[in-house]
């Protein structure tokens, strides 16, 4: 029998990477405590959302607020959308009405740094993705 973790919630916010991919398990969601609250708002992969489901409709995981998935958007079919005690967010986290914009300028920013040999602006590391 698996050891229990003895918490109330669990807050997944790691990046999408080969050693994060499927962390929060079967294996997790089998040790938890009844009707432990996640929230996942880092990389939909890190969450096996299967395992996820499942604990969900059996009460291991009593509420859980989803703002990413494996696949996005989530099929129309999932049986997350309609679970009472799912919250799907929007996998954004603009608090900006012109972000649009914003994106669009550090773009243009960012294709003349790189057309002039020079360092990108919030280069992302392409092996962690972070």
């Amino acid at each position: 029998m698996p050891t229990m973790i003895p918490t109330d919630g669990i807050v997944v916010t790691l990046p999408g990477t080969s050693a994060t991919e499927g962390l929060v398990s079967a294996k997790v969601f089998g040790a938890v405590k009844p009707g432990v609250t996640v929230v996942s708002v880092g990389r939909g992969s890190v969450v096996d959302e299967a395992a996820m489901t499942a604990a969900i409709e059996d009460g291991r995981v009593g509420f859980a607020a989803l703002d990413v998935f494996a696949s996005e958007p989530l099929a129309s079919d999932s049986p997350l959308w309609t679970h009472p005690n799912v919250l799907v967010s929007p996998h954004t986290a603009a608090l900006n009405p012109a972000e649009d914009r914003l994106i669009a300028e550090l773009f243009a920013r960012n294709a003349t740094r790189f057309l002039d040999g020079e360092e990108l602006i919030n280069r992302v590391d392409t092996v962690e993705f972070y």
